[in-house]
């Protein structure tokens, strides 16, 4: 019985699927699954993933059918996790090979100290171009973020920065997370705060994966016209407005209330979002806005 699952959400990912396929068969450690869940792809990822599977028993294709979005995507490949510890797989990534046996070996050793525990590990990610050429070695210092906020749960119940394709976590957290709450909108947040809610969230700035840019991912990307930069503002906004409704439903879920009073809101915003103001300030603005008319 494999030690690891890791889970592999995959839609239309032919360009870049066979390098991050690859790079998880080269790992060091080699007791692992990859259970591979397609959202109902058009292109030739599903022929890939098949062609992988033939040639290794450990890629498990568990999932063909139309799911509906990322975060159902993976869901549904986590309904068929068995293994001690859990990570997730991007489909245009690229693993270097000693990631999963370095994030087990700081598990382990926190499972030692908190024994029983629910326990998330996350790392930095070195960035690069398309063509895996280095661009920054650290991710966050490239983003301007700082990653131990997310040590706090004050922080990770209105936003996180814990990306799931750094994160390893045990069989314990998983029990606990999953199945998700219906108002979930990103796998890896939700984890994160239940790990810090139920146990810990460790964090480690080794750097084994590459996480690559490219014209059709959030980070990166290409050049905007005005238009385009219009309509992202737009869409921003929305994001950060459904963001706003996560949070109150999650505040709301658990503490146990049924509705939040404007003085209960108010104490929220003050708590917990201004402490954390200085990384994005705008965003933080207009999510407490949201938030407090919700």
């Amino acid at each position: 019985m494999a030690d690891i699952d890791i889970v592999l959400a995959t839609f239309n990912g032919e360009k870049y699927l066979c390098e991050q396929i690859d790079s998880i068969i080269a790992q060091t450690y080699k007791n692992w699954r990859l259970l591979v869940s397609d959202d109902g792809s058009t292109d030739k990822t599903l022929s890939i993933i098949e062609k992988y599977a033939i040639l290794d028993n450990r890629v498990i294709l568990v999932n063909k059918n139309r799911q509906g979005g990322v975060v159902k995507n993976f869901s549904k490949a986590l309904e068929f996790v068995t293994s001690k510890y859990i990570m997730f797989s991007d489909q245009d990534d690229y693993w270097l090979p000693e990631k999963i046996e370095h994030q087990k070996e700081i598990i382990e050793e926190n499972e030692k100290i908190f024994s029983g525990k629910p326990i998330l590990i996350f790392t930095d990610l070195v960035v690069v171009d398309a063509n895996l050429k280095i661009i920054n070695e650290s991710f966050y210092l490239h983003s301007g973020l700082n990653p131990e906020f997310n040590l706090s749960k004050k922080f990770l119940l209105w936003r996180s920065t814990v990306y799931g394709c750094s994160v390893m976590f045990n069989k314990s957290l998983y029990d606990i997370a999953f199945p998700f709450s219906p108002e979930v909108t990103m796998h890896d947040q939700w984890f994160a705060l239940m790990a810090s809610l139920h146990g810990h969230i460790i964090y480690s700035n080794a750097c084994h994966l590459y996480y690559r840019q490219h014209a059709n991912n959030v980070v990166g990307g290409q050049k905007k016209n005005t238009i385009q930069r219009i309509a992202g503002v737009f869409r921003t906004l929305k994001k950060i407005n459904n963001a706003a409704k996560l949070t109150h439903k999650t505040v709301v879920r658990i503490n146990g209330v049924e509705e939040q009073k404007w003085k209960m809101k108010i104490k929220f915003v003050n708590k917990n979002i201004l402490p954390f103001m200085s990384e994005r300030p705008l965003y933080a603005f207009f999510l407490s806005c949201f938030y407090l008319i919700k």
